[in-house]
């Protein structure tokens, strides 16, 4: 089996920090983000997400450097892992399970955050923009699985967003959708992902007794 989490909101909670660079970004233009706004954005294409508050496409796509940079001076300052995420990667390992990152972030970005987490060791790939098409694409879990040489219908897909539902199902793998991230269970019902759970330990229960 091959367990590929999202990362933002389903292994690290992040908002607090994407928001602080996001704002210091769209100073100039004088468009802030508010957490309503952005709680249900995040995992979405980067460029999108600054789209909606430039208007210009190109604009759009020419600010995502800019945004890298703040990020990557910022990242460290108010991102954590959520609660018994570290534990149940490490039951993961001891188990001989494989693991993995899907994310909408730049890969070498993503890879560089969690050596600097100390959790790098607890994946064995990290798939970001760059390596494959973003989710909803099933891209990057096709790409993780032909990497790690697993079959797409012995995946499992876990994330607090429907793109990571979606691509999970468009590649045949089983999904899982988790709710402490940032989205609530009324928003996966289109997706309709294979377990919904509310805790970690009830992700651990799924993973290791009904998969």
């Amino acid at each position: 089996m091959l367990v590929l989490f999202d990362l933002d909101g389903t292994i690290i909670d992040s908002k607090t920090t994407i928001l602080r660079c996001l704002n210091i970004l769209l100073e100039k233009y004088n468009t802030p983000y508010s957490m309503g706004e952005l709680r249900p954005l995040i995992g979405k294409p980067l460029k999108e997400i600054i789209k909606r508050k430039v208007g210009s496409e190109k604009l759009a796509k020419q600010l995502r450097m800019k945004y890298r940079k703040i990020y990557v001076k910022n990242y460290l300052d108010g991102t954590k892992l959520h609660d018994g995420v570290e534990e149940l990667l490490m039951e993961l390992r001891k188990r001989k399970i494989k693991t993995g990152i899907i994310t909408s972030k730049l890969g070498d970005v993503a890879r560089s955050f969690l050596k600097d987490l100390k959790i790098s060791h607890l994946f064995d790939i990290v798939v970001g923009e760059g390596d494959a098409d973003l989710k909803p694409s099933p891209a990057p879990v096709i790409h993780a699985c032909k990497i790690l040489k697993e079959k797409t219908e012995n995946c499992v897909i876990v994330g607090d967003s429907e793109d990571d539902i979606i691509a999970g199902k468009n590649a045949g793998a089983k999904t899982i959708a988790v709710l402490w991230g940032y989205r609530n269970r009324k928003e996966f019902e289109n997706a309709n992902p294979d377990y919904v759970v509310e805790s970690v330990g009830q992700l651990r229960t799924v993973l290791f007794n009904s998969i």
